[in-house]
């Protein structure tokens, strides 16, 4: 008998229904550019990356002390909690949980690393229902809270290209009853799973789980044997709760982003001394692995990992470099690498984060959208309404411009001799201004009072905006491509 016939015998859904397993249609997100990303907030990252940590996966980034891993996770950590321009996200449905292993994390220094102002910052955090801070005693506590989280939450699936959120059977009569009150769902496909069954119109961000460090993470059986040499202790807590918490990532669209530790074995004589701790599960469930290692300026011909630029306001600014590589990704293309610029002091002002500067002329170099031509930086960018297309600026003119933009694009575009009929008319075609009625700058300066329109006119000026809508597009990673 063939196995058509055989399976033809059996009653599939009612055998699906019993075991609570529903095939997946591989015509959805599955794999590459469609899976959802979490910006990093540094644009040569997500390049590398294919458009940040990807979401339903496992990521961790490993690497040496002072090498900018967690202000990495701060940084991705702001897009969550914060719009593009700053301002709060107002309820923003994704639960977002932060285990702080290290103890190392400062509102203080967090506000400087995201850009956010200290009192605002404060005032999120502490309205925020979707956002918990952990400091766990152990790593068993953490993983099972992230084991939990994510049973409870509702689950993906695609019925002939609808997408449905399937809650999970073990829900009360009280939760239920609510539930079926406050959404409307498919009736048919509940009574035939078993399961309350919303559509939506595609997976979306349910959670994001952050930790620092895995190598923190302290197993319960040596809790209280801090000098105990039990081996592979940490590795076997790794392998038992990964194995299960890997999988609801992807059904439930969660991220799990983590950093490590490099470390060094002694006594090596051949071969590289350094490696991860852990064991080999968090390497193997891990979707996307990137290394940062310290580095020197890869521009510069004096070698040094620390550099001093005069600050807009004639102090010093202190920066020190980090090279970024991909050495595993499931979703995009590996072994790419880049590098970041660590701005740690400004005008004496300590931690500032990701440089931006050297962040978008990194990102450009890297999408052939910015040429060197003696001390003159030439763009080359594809949106035609770019106002800085063909436009050639000095390094100072273009640190003024970068670091200025997101406050008033306008004043900075101006400053670089950019007049105003021509921000009026790139921002005509946009649709901000009108061609007739009052003087163009006026018009400007009336279409800066409203959010709304204000937000437009960044998209068009400020050049990190610019580059963002690129990757968002996808049009960065062609251009990626075309000059790597």
């Amino acid at each position: 008998m063939g196995l058509s016939k055989i399976v033809n015998t059996i009653d599939l859904d009612d055998l699906e229904r019993k075991l609570d397993l529903a095939p997946v249609d591989l015509s959805g997100k599955v794999s590459g550019a469609s899976v959802p990303t979490l910006p990093t907030g540094c644009l040569s990252a997500d390049l590398i990356m294919g458009g940040g940590f990807p979401v339903g996966r496992l990521s961790t980034i490993s690497g040496k002390e002072m090498s900018g891993k967690s202000t990495l996770l701060y940084s991705t950590l702001r897009y969550l909690l914060f719009n593009e321009d700053g301002t709060p996200k107002k309820e923003s449905s994704v639960f977002v949980g932060f285990f702080d292993y290290e103890g190392t994390m400062t509102v203080e220094y967090l506000a400087n690393v995201i850009h956010v102002p200290l009192p605002t910052l404060k005032k999120v955090l502490k309205s925020a229902e979707n956002f918990r801070y952990y400091k766990p005693d152990t790593g068993n506590e953490g993983l099972r809270l992230i084991q939990r989280v994510c049973k409870s939450l509702p689950r993906f699936r695609n019925v002939d290209g609808q997408w449905f959120q399937v809650y999970p059977k073990n829900l009360t009569k009280t939760k239920l009853s609510k539930l079926m009150e406050s959404v409307e769902y498919d009736k048919t496909l509940s009574k035939k799973t078993g399961h309350v069954c919303v559509p939506v119109k595609e997976p979306f961000v349910q959670a994001v789980f952050f930790v620092d460090s895995w190598v923190s993470m302290l197993p319960e059986e040596v809790e209280d044997e801090l000098d105990s040499n039990k081996p592979g202790v940490q590795a076997s807590m790794f392998s038992k709760y990964l194995r299960g918490i890997k999988p609801m990532l992807g059904q439930r669209m969660v991220a799990l982003i983590g950093v490590n530790q490099i470390r060094e074995k002694p006594m090596v004589m051949f071969g590289s001394p350094e490696y991860e701790p852990g064991g080999n599960a968090l390497q193997f469930y891990s979707d996307l692995r990137g290394r940062l290692n310290a580095c020197s300026n890869p521009a510069a011909s004096k070698k040094g990992r620390i550099e001093e630029e005069t600050s807009l306001s004639g102090g010093k600014d202190r920066y020190q470099f980090s090279k970024l590589t991909t050495i595993k990704n499931k979703v995009f293309s590996p072994h790419r690498t880049t590098h970041l610029r660590i701005w740690f002091e400004a005008d004496g002002k300590p931690a500032q984060g990701i440089d931006p500067v050297f962040d978008i002329m990194t990102y450009l170099k890297l999408t052939g959208q910015l040429t060197v031509r003696g001390d003159k930086y030439k763009f080359a960018l594809t949106d035609d309404t770019c106002l800085l297309k063909d436009k050639a600026l000095s390094y100072k003119e273009f640190k003024h411009l970068v670091l200025t933009a997101s406050k008033d694009p306008v004043k900075a575009y101006l400053s670089l001799g950019i007049k105003h009929q021509k921000i009026h008319a790139a921002l005509k075609k946009l649709g901000v201004v009108g061609s007739k009625g009052k003087k163009k700058e006026e018009a400007i300066v009336k279409a800066k009072k409203n959010k709304k329109l204000c937000r437009l006119i960044r998209s068009l000026l400020d050049l990190n905006m610019v580059c963002r809508k690129q990757i968002e597009s996808g049009e960065a990673f062609d251009l990626y491509f075309e000059n790597s």
